[in-house]
């Protein structure tokens, strides 16, 4: 019989354990069940998250995809935790280690989804948007060149200083993340700000081109991809949705890494 935690929250015993609703809808009908103690540090995840985002009943409530790509199978990694739809695809075969993400190798394979903000977004709105990008490793520098693509939200590299390309932002823009490598990134479309570890970076507007190391590019979306910037960067947890505030972002940075911490493979 499900009841409220609380905070609110509606759950349900499983196997002993009251699990947040939005858990048992990620785990439905996995082929190759998850452990107790991972199954705990998810729920807990969840509850911490939407708690940290006002109390939100719904992670769908903030945010249109999530994915823990540091999760303990390949098959839960690629799951989209916040509804049945949009999961992850692995292409051209990235390597996932459990607990710690997937990692591509910076020519061709890479972590894509099916979810085309253009098309489908509910949350993730063109002045209403944020992103979320969590880097366990360091990248490599290339030689830039303008990516134009249609196609759906994926986790490639700016060639031009081996920065980290993190996500769409609205229509026409996307986040890098600088050289400084491995963290947790967040970009809001409210000036273009963006954070790493709960700190503001910069506040650039989307066509300033200074070369600190952060900046948000613009760019059309439509095109083709173009394969010498996808990321070799190890990547385990991602996320689209509205804006967020700033002790929104501390707050999501705290749960991210305390989830990360509890499986020893912690980078902040």
């Amino acid at each position: 019989m499900p009841f409220k935690n609380a905070i609110g929250f509606f759950v349900k015993p499983v196997s002993g354990i009251s699990y947040d609703p939005d858990l048992l809808t990620y785990i439905d009908g996995l082929i190759t069940p998850l452990s107790t103690g991972n199954l705990a540090l998810l729920n807990t995840m969840y509850i911490d998250w939407k708690v940290g985002l006002g109390e939100i009943a719904n992670v769908s409530d903030a945010d249109d995809v999530m994915y823990n790509l540091a999760g303990e199978t390949t098959e839960i990694s690629l799951r989209n935790m916040v509804r049945r739809a949009h999961d992850a695809i692995a292409v051209n075969s990235p390597v996932h280690v459990p607990l710690e993400g997937f990692q591509g190798d910076g020519i061709g394979s890479y972590v894509d989804h099916n979810y085309i903000p253009n098309s489908d977004r509910i949350k993730f709105l063109t002045t209403n948007a944020s992103g979320g990008v969590y880097v366990r490793t360091n990248f490599g520098a290339g030689t830039y060149t303008t990516v134009v693509s249609t196609r759906r939200f994926q986790i490639r590299k700016n060639a031009a200083d081996g920065s980290l390309f993190a996500y769409s932002i609205y229509n026409n823009a996307y986040a890098f993340a600088g050289t400084v490598g491995s963290g947790y990134y967040v970009a809001n479309k409210d000036g273009e700000s963006l954070y790493r570890n709960g700190d503001l970076l910069n506040l650039h507007n989307s066509t300033d081109q200074a070369d600190d190391g952060y900046k948000l590019v613009s760019l059309a979306m439509s095109g083709a991809v173009i394969p010498n910037n996808y990321s070799e960067a190890q990547i385990s947890f991602v996320y689209l949705g509205r804006t967020r505030t700033a002790p929104e972002i501390m707050s999501n940075t705290n749960v991210i890494e305390a989830y990360m911490d509890a499986n020893e493979r912690g980078v902040i």
